[in-house]
C-alpha cells in the first residue's frame, strides 16, 4: 500500500511541476531566472518541475505569484 501512495504522490508532484513549468515556458524565462525571481536555486526549481521535490504552501504561494496566477490554478486538474 505504501508504494501506491508514493506512486500517486509523484504522479500529483509531476503534475504540479508540469503546470510551473508552462507557466514559466509561456514566460519565456529560463530556470535559473525564475528561480531567483522567485527566491530559490535552479536545481529546487528543476525537482519541483520533475516531481522529484516537493514544494511547502508558502513557496506554492510564491511561485503563483511570480507568474501571476491563484495558487489554485496550479493545482487545477491535479
Amino acid at each position: 500500500m505504501a508504494g501506491h501512495d508514493s506512486d500517486k504522490a509523484h504522479r500529483r508532484r509531476e503534475l504540479l511541476g508540469a503546470a510551473i513549468r508552462a507557466l514559466r515556458e509561456a514566460a519565456g524565462e529560463s530556470q535559473t531566472a525564475a528561480a531567483v525571481a522567485i527566491g530559490i536555486n535552479r536545481g529546487f526549481l528543476r525537482g519541483i518541475e520533475t516531481g522529484d521535490r516537493n514544494v511547502s504552501v508558502e513557496r506554492l504561494f510564491d511561485i503563483a505569484d511570480h507568474f501571476g496566477v491563484a495558487p489554485a490554478e496550479l493545482l487545477d486538474g491535479i
